[in-house]
């Protein structure tokens, strides 16, 4: 993995007028990136994940060689969608699924994922570091 930066920055770009904007550059059929979002967002799960809830999980992506002038935005999730499962000691998905995709939709290029928890996790153990799941990003 790499990180990239858009627009593209290059010795003859003007320093004084550059904004960039981060983004990961992710290969084509990827099995699952992980990704901390969760316990990195901790804050925002007080009471951790309770099996019968709904939660809201969202991606912003871009086709590669995309600059931001073209807009051209994933918008379709079966290019592109989130898994929240656990993970082994790699830190690679391992099938178990805590949440089930209920439904999708795209608000403003972001691609919103309905997800219901299937499987509880309770605040202490995304507060750790041995935390035994992840959201993996899956590219096709």
């Amino acid at each position: 993995m790499r990180q990239k930066l858009s627009p593209t920055f290059d010795g003859n770009t003007d320093i004084a007028t550059y904004e960039s904007t981060s983004f990961l550059k992710l290969p084509e059929r990827l099995e699952g990136y992980y990704n901390s979002g969760i316990q990195n967002n901790r804050q925002y799960i007080k009471d951790g994940f309770v099996s019968g809830e709904y939660y809201i999980f969202r991606i912003k992506a871009k086709f590669d060689g995309s600059e931001p002038a073209n807009e051209s935005y994933i918008t379709n999730s079966e290019l592109i969608y989130p898994t929240i499962e656990s993970r082994n000691s790699d830190y690679e998905p391992t099938g178990i699924s805590y949440f089930k995709t209920e439904s999708i939709n795209n608000v403003d290029d972001w691609l919103e994922f309905k997800m219901l928890c299937i499987k509880s996790c309770p605040y202490d153990l995304i507060l750790s570091v041995a935390s035994p799941f992840g959201i993996f990003i899956h590219v096709t």
